[in-house]
C-alpha cells in the first residue's frame, strides 16, 4: 500500500480544529496506515520526495490544507506531478475581515490555475472539521487499498483537473447526491486545463451544505460570470443576479423577513446565513439595474459581522 503525502502548515495548537491533515492521519493511524512524513513547507516537501526517490517509491495521493498555505501552493504546484491531490479548504465566511476575503479569493484562482491532475476540494469549517474527516475517511483507505479515486472525488465539495468523464450532478432533495460538477462542454484535462483555460461554470447544481454561498460568490467574481443564482430550502426560495460577477440584484420568498428586507443587499445577507439547501446557477443576461451597490468582499465582511454579533 502506498500511503499519503500531508502538507499541511498549521501546527499552532490554537488551531486544532482546523488541522484536517492531523486528523485524518491520526484516524489513519487507528486504523494501522502510517502517512509518509508531514511537510509543512516547500523545502520539506522535497526532503520526503527526495527520500522517496532514493527507495524508488511514490506516495499515492497528496492532501493538502490550504488554510495558511496560499502562498505554498503555487511553489508545490510542480512537485506534486500527475498524482491525485486532495484540497481541504476552510470556508470563507469564517473568517470576517478584508485580508482573508482577498486571501481565499486568491487561494481558489491558484487551485484552478495548478496543473492538470486529478483534484478535487473538501470545503470545511470551524467546527466541521472532524465531520468532514469521518465522511473522508472510508473513502481514503478504500483508494488506499486500491481503489479509484473517484470515490474521494464524487464526495468532494467540487472537483478541479478531473480525468474523469465530465458531468453534472443534480442535488436531490433529500441530499443523497452531495457531489458537486461544473457543467461545461468539455472539463478534461486536455480540453480545458491544457488549453490554458479554467473550467467555465454554464451551469453548477448542488448542495448548499458541500458548496456554500460565500465560496460560490467568489467563484462568481473570480470567473466573472453573469447569470442567475437560485436557492431554496424548506419553504423559502431566494435569487441573486450577478453582473460580470458582480451582485447586482437579489430577492427573497420566505416568512421569516419583512417584505422592506427581502431584496437587495439584505436578502443576500440572510442567504448567507442558510447552511443547507439547493443552488441551481444558470449563465445567461441579466439586464437590470444594480440594486445592491457592493462589492462581493464588502457583502461577505458584512455577512460575517453580523453572524458574530448573533453569536455573541
Amino acid at each position: 500500500m502506498k500511503p499519503p503525502i500531508m502538507i499541511e502548515v498549521i501546527h499552532s495548537e490554537a488551531y486544532a480544529n482546523v488541522q484536517l491533515c492531523r486528523k485524518t492521519a491520526a484516524e489513519l493511524f487507528k486504523q494501522k496506515i502510517a502517512p509518509l512524513p508531514f511537510a509543512s513547507s516547500t523545502r520539506e516537501l522535497r526532503v520526503v520526495l527526495d527520500a522517496l526517490k532514493k527507495r524508488n517509491t511514490e506516495p499515492s495521493i497528496f492532501i493538502v490544507n490550504t488554510f495558511w498555505a496560499e502562498e505554498l501552493l503555487a511553489e508545490i504546484d510542480p512537485l506534486l506531478g500527475k498524482l491525485p491531490v486532495l484540497f481541504f479548504m476552510r470556508q470563507i465566511y469564517a473568517e470576517p475581515n478584508a485580508t482573508s476575503m482577498e486571501t481565499k479569493k486568491n487561494t481558489l484562482a491558484t487551485l484552478i490555475k495548478m496543473q492538470p491532475r486529478p483534484s478535487c476540494v473538501w470545503t470545511y469549517g470551524s467546527k466541521t472539521g472532524d465531520e468532514v474527516v469521518g465522511r473522508l475517511l472510508p473513502r481514503l483507505i478504500k483508494f488506499l487499498q486500491g481503489g479509484n479515486f473517484r470515490g474521494i472525488d464524487e464526495a468532494a465539495s467540487f472537483s478541479l483537473h478531473s480525468n474523469f468523464a465530465p458531468q453534472m450532478i443534480v442535488a436531490s432533495a433529500s441530499g443523497t447526491l452531495p457531489a458537486i460538477r461544473m457543467a461545461a462542454p468539455d472539463l478534461s484535462v486536455a480540453g480545458v486545463i491544457g488549453s490554458g483555460l479554467t473550467p467555465a461554470i454554464a451551469g453548477l447544481r448542488g448542495l448548499i451544505e458541500q458548496l456554500g454561498l460565500s465560496t460560490l460568490l467568489m467563484m462568481f467574481e473570480m470567473e466573472k460570470k453573469t447569470g442567475i443564482l437560485q436557492l431554496s430550502r424548506d419553504q423559502e426560495t431566494g435569487r441573486v443576479l450577478f453582473r460580470a460577477g458582480r451582485v447586482v440584484y437579489a430577492d427573497l420568498n420566505t416568512s421569516q423577513l419583512a417584505p422592506e428586507n427581502s431584496k437587495g443587499a439584505e436578502a443576500v445577507y440572510y442567504l448567507l446565513t442558510w447552511s443547507t439547501g439547493l443552488f441551481d446557477f444558470t449563465q445567461q443576461d441579466v439586464p437590470v439595474e444594480d440594486q445592491v451597490n457592493a462589492p462581493t468582499t464588502s457583502l461577505l465582511m458584512e455577512a460575517a459581522r453580523r453572524m458574530d454579533d448573533q453569536s455573541k
